[in-house]
Order: C-alpha cells, then structure tokens, then sequence
C-alpha cells in the first residue's frame, strides 16, 4: 500500500510508491509531512511550530496548497479562518445599515423633501411627465437641499459599486452607489444629482466621513441655477438595487439627526412646497399618514396609485 500520496496540484510518485509534493514528502498514514517546512507560516499559531505538521492536523477540514501554509479546504464549514487557519470569530453584521450622520452637514441645510407622497412628488406624478411613475407616484427617497458643490459625505460605511455620470465626466447627473451588507442582505444606497465627477472611484471602501463628490441638481450639467439644487439618497433592499423594494432613509437615521431634517423643514424657505405631503385633497405636516410616508415602496410598474 502507497504510504505517502497526492496532496496538492502537483505531485508525482516516486519508483518507490512514494509521492512528493512542493518539495515535500507527505505521510498519509501519519497525516504529515515527512520532511520539516523550511519556514514557520504563522509563529503565533502554536501548532505552527510543529514544521512536520499538515494542515494543523486536520487534513479534512483544512488544506496545504503551497506546502508552506494551510487554508480551509474548499468544502468545508464553519467560522471563517485565514491562510494560516486561525481561527477568527464570525464578522458580526448589523440588521440594516445605521447612518453615522447625515450625508451633508446640517448647518449647510437649506430643506428638505420627504421619501412617501409629497406635493412635489403629486404635482409631477404620472399625469405630468412621469417621473414617479415607477414609485406609484411617490418620492422614492429623501432629498436634502443644500447650495451647489456643498461637501457631501458617505454618512457610512460601504463599498462604492458605482460612481459616475450619465453623460461621462463632470457632466450630469452624476452618482454614487454604496452597498452596506447586513444580516437581512445587501442594500444599495444611491447619492444622485452630485455637482460633478464623483471624488470616489468603484471597489473603493469608504468610511462615514468620506467625501465623495458636491450636491448638484437633476437638471443641465454644471449649472447651480438649472433648478433647486440638492442630492437625492434612494436606498434599495434588502436584495440590492435591483432586488429590493425602495426603503424610507429615516429608517436608517439615529433620532437626532431625524429630529435635525424635521426641524429644518418646518423653517425652509427654499422650495417650501418640497416640505410637505399631498393626499390629493389635503396637505399634511411632518408626521403625516402612515399611507403618505411608508416605510418602504415596491418599485413597480404594477398596481394602482396612490395618487390616481
């Protein structure tokens, strides 16, 4: 019987049944190496320290590809471990993503649009160009007025799957995407209508406090006086941008900085219609009915609206 076998991508057997992998005999009977690593992989991981040892002696759950340093074998489970096959305590995710603080500094505020059905979102529904048709005529988001290129923050943490604009560079609208994992799933939160080619680049980690580009408008690129100027923050989930339903940003703001917006609506001069909600009949303050300002809108072209 063959004592020594295959442990790797390449190996060959020697005239005496004998397998040599990466410089290195392996014992199968034994479950280790023959001949010592030449190097300690991970000096504080005691079972490193034994150099005729494979895989931490656990060749089932574990593999030794360079003969050097072990890795969790492709099928196996379990708590997630590094190329020395530490073991390290599971990423503890949170259930959705928690904003640090708001996207724009709040002194630099000048208003406020509200995510549900507001007097704006109502004067502009399908019965006019369309443009919240595909939110049953809602606004699927929260938008913060501010004058053009105030520093807009990531607010927090994520990694940027999209950053660009329409019409190519420094023309607009311009946008940033970030994905937040959490333990319910991935959710995409969108920072439209940026002044300008975007500060931040796709695949890039950021943090609360990076900057990634400069309020702009939904109208001609690089024109502060095209329309009011602000950033719109959709944020889609769980299940993606593509997968999930549009959810409302409040959801996802600490109580101070809730109280902040409401506070700066109830004083905006700056579009003040933007400020308030519309049933159709009656104009509603903050809070207004659970209808006018839901926790979250399917994003679909199906279904009533709520406005018709």
């Amino acid at each position: 019987m063959t004592r020594y076998q295959y442990t790797g991508q390449f190996s060959y057997e020697s005239e005496f049944g004998l397998y040599f992998y990466n410089a290195r005999w392996y014992d199968s009977q034994l479950g280790r190496f023959a001949q010592a690593d030449t190097i300690i992989p991970s000096p504080g991981n005691s079972q490193a320290w034994d150099r005729f040892a494979y895989a931490n002696n656990n060749p089932v759950k574990y593999t030794d590809p360079s003969g050097h340093a072990c890795t969790r074998s492709q099928n196996s489970s379990g708590p997630i471990i590094d190329d020395d096959c530490e073991q390290k305590p599971p990423r503890k995710l949170p259930l959705i993503p928690l904003f640090d603080h708001l996207p724009v500094d709040p002194s630099q505020i000048d208003g406020v649009q509200w995510f549900g059905g507001t007097w704006n979102a109502y004067m502009l529904r399908s019965g006019s160009n369309g443009i919240y048709y595909y939110c049953h005529d809602f606004h699927c988001g929260l938008d913060i007025l501010a004058a053009w290129d105030t520093p807009v923050t990531a607010g927090i943490q994520g990694t940027v799957t999209y950053a660009g604009c329409s019409n190519g560079n420094n023309e607009g609208p311009c946008k940033v995407t970030i994905e937040v994992e959490t333990a319910n799933g991935i959710y995409a939160i969108t920072y439209g209508h940026l002044s300008g080619t975007p500060m931040v680049n796709q695949g890039e980690e950021v943090l609360p406090d990076t900057i990634i580009g400069g309020v702009g408008n939904n109208s001609r690129p690089l024109d502060p006086i095209a329309a009011f100027t602000h950033i719109h923050l959709e944020i889609r989930g769980p299940g993606g941008w593509s997968g999930g339903p549009s959810v409302n940003p409040l959801t996802f703001m600490n109580e101070a900085d809730k109280a902040t917006l409401v506070d700066i609506a109830s004083r905006q001069t700056i579009e003040p219609e933007m400020r308030v909600f519309f049933d159709g009949k009656n104009t509603h303050s903050y809070p207004p009915p659970g209808w006018l300002m839901p926790d979250w809108i399917q994003r679909s072209l199906d279904g009533p609206s709520f406005f018709k």
